[in-house]
């Protein structure tokens, strides 16, 4: 460890000696993606389930691309070399609906999760030049990562009977550690102002904290209107059936589920892992 403190002080002694500190800003947008862990295997395994037992049509998607926001603040070592810190936004969603018949009654199912996150990161950057104008940029770090999930399903019952159930659910936020690393292409226009491109992949997830939720139905399923703050988000793998296949499941309630025919029961993990592709600029705020 001693040794590898000295290597690291006599690497930022050289790469700082001979270069005036600088500052430049860099800031973009672009598309992203999130796998959602356990958010997406119970979304799927449910559609899976329906599509087994009840014929249905459709299935039930998961979020996985959407909109990136990011800015970052860059101390420059030297001019290949640099220090980051950066935050942002990304959100995605996906509404889907599949139908299918539980004896006489014809059903709508729509389930609608959305994810949200904010990154706060802390780089290492290092810009190769290729050429006079283009240079890379080379970087890696850790994450803290504020996630939470917005979830709601509707039932919808319609010919002999009709009547809506509607399930609102928001976790609370929740902060878990994560890494990210990435390649990005500059190419400069003048000495302070530069154009960006690159992707970076982020490798991190949070287990989903308790949250506010409201159910309410209608009709056939009696008209009523509850809520409260104690939901948590439940992952477990359900055998309805003896002997058959376990179906992923996803469930919203204050207890942990329980039964013989549940395995695996833990509370949710939002999986973060995944890729941003963006196009930005930066900003020099001193000369290298």
């Amino acid at each position: 460890m001693k040794k590898l403190a000295a290597f690291a002080g006599i690497f930022l002694l050289v790469v700082t000696a001979g270069y005036s500190q600088t500052f430049s800003f860099k800031a973009g947008a672009g598309l992203g993606s999130v796998s959602t862990g356990d958010v997406a295997a119970g979304v799927r395994g449910i559609s899976d389930l329906l599509k087994v037992y009840y014929s249905s049509v459709g299935k039930f998607e998961v979020p996985g691309l959407g909109p990136d926001f990011y800015a970052e603040l860059i101390y420059h070592l030297s001019p290949s070399a640099g220090i980051g810190f950066g935050s942002g936004y990304f959100f995605a969603g996906k509404q889907s609906t599949v139908g299918y018949s539980i004896d006489t009654l014809d059903i709508s199912h729509t389930v609608d999760p959305r994810v949200g996150v904010i990154p706060v990161t802390a780089t290492f950057h290092f810009f190769p030049a290729l050429s006079s104008k283009i240079r890379l940029d080379i970087g890696a770090g850790a994450g803290l990562y504020i996630a939470n999930l917005k979830y709601e399903e509707l039932i919808s019952l319609s010919n002999l009977a009709t009547g809506t159930l509607q399930y609102k659910y928001t976790s609370g936020s929740r902060m878990g550690f994560g890494f990210q690393g990435g390649v990005g292409l500059e190419y400069a226009l003048s000495p302070t102002l530069a154009l960006v491109a690159g992707v970076q992949g982020r490798f991190a997830s949070v287990t989903l904290a308790a949250g506010k939720w409201v159910e309410q139905g209608t009709e056939a399923f009696g008209d009523y209107i509850e809520s409260g703050n104690d939901h948590k988000a439940w992952y477990y793998d359900w055998t309805p059936v003896a002997g058959d296949r376990a179906y992923a499941q996803l469930a919203f309630q204050a207890d942990t589920p329980s039964g013989t025919d549940l395995a695996n029961v833990r509370q949710a993990k939002l999986g973060l892992t995944g890729f941003v592709l963006t196009v930005g600029i930066r900003v020099g705020l001193g000369k290298e």
